[in-house]
């Protein structure tokens, strides 16, 4: 370990106070990372020789007391995780976090936003605007959703 105190220990001098500086034995720097953004493979390499790391994939659970209308958060999430997971990858599931507003705020229509918002440009980029595969994951078959580009679809 390079904490202070260590037999290893680091120190640097910060850039203005010119002050030394090093971690205390009693903080935890904790760092997160997108897999799969491919565009920063270099640092995580880097970073995964340097660091020890702990994945955490989404976990369903924590939006379990979650619903809008009739709809259980949580299962949306699994089976929409599932698709990808077959489709894609299973680190290219969509995480807990984007549907954590739904617990103040359980409406249809903040459900709508997070998806318009959030999770269909996360599919889009995913899935490069393939939408014969985006919208099978989001159970959207109906071209009137809004959220399909201006184009005639395989449905009408």
């Amino acid at each position: 370990s390079k904490r202070v105190g260590k037999e290893e220990d680091m120190k640097t001098l910060l850039p203005y106070s010119m002050k030394p500086f090093g971690v205390p034995e009693n903080v935890y720097i904790i760092g997160t990372m997108n897999t799969a953004d491919r565009s920063i493979a270099a640092i995580d390499t880097a970073l995964r020789r340097r660091f020890e790391f702990k994945e955490m994939l989404p976990n369903p659970e924590v939006v379990a007391k979650i619903s809008v209308g009739n709809l259980s958060i949580k299962t949306m999430l699994e089976k929409m995780n599932r698709r990808i997971a077959v489709l894609y990858d299973r680190e290219h599931t969509i995480g807990h976090a984007y549907f954590m507003p739904l617990a103040k705020d359980n409406s249809t229509e903040k459900l709508a936003e997070i998806f318009k918002n959030k999770v269909i440009p996360l599919l889009q980029e995913y899935f490069y605007e393939d939408y014969e595969k985006i919208f099978p994951l989001c159970n959207c078959y109906d071209c009137s959703c809004g959220l399909r580009p201006k184009r005639k679809c395989a449905q009408g």
